[in-house]
């Protein structure tokens, strides 16, 4: 038996590097124990298994649940598309507002939630105080809003 020969020498491997992933983030560390606790598995299975294959394996074993938990991790990841979170202007295109103002020459401001913002009418339509509008569109840092049907 070799001095690896030992199949808990690679479980104990492999939950020091899974308990090391608690303190070191970084993923990698994770998978790199699920490899180590594989070739354990395999090892107390076959006990005589050369330290030149275990080390084959270990690689094999290594690789293929890193790629695994990467493939994990890319099914769990949340879709990023229609999620207002870091849009900036961009999340309120779509919402209603009220002018804060009348329009003057299309130019005016809106209210939305507990702020002011600069905004344009489409078409040079008539806005006045109170009136409720739809956010269109951004250009630069105004807001292109039509008016609403009342």
């Amino acid at each position: 038996m070799s001095v690896l020969g030992a199949y808990w020498y690679w479980f104990a491997a492999g939950a020091a590097l899974i308990g090391l992933e608690a303190v070191v983030p970084g993923v990698m560390l994770l998978w790199m124990g699920v490899g180590a606790v594989l070739v354990g598995a395999l090892l107390s299975l076959l006990p005589d298994l050369p330290t030149g294959v275990q080390m084959v394996v270990f690689a094999i074993a290594m690789s293929g649940s890193v790629g695994g938990g990467f493939l994990i991790q890319r099914k769990r990841r949340a879709p990023t598309e229609g999620a207002p979170l870091n849009q900036g202007l961009d999340g309120f295109i779509g919402r209603t507002a009220v002018a804060s103002a009348d329009f003057v020459h299309g130019v005016g401001r809106i209210y939305l939630e507990d702020s002011t913002y600069p905004a344009m009418t489409q078409a040079g339509a008539v806005i006045t105080k109170d009136e409720p509008v739809r956010i269109v569109c951004r250009e630069q840092a105004s807001f292109i809003v039509e008016k609403l049907d009342s």
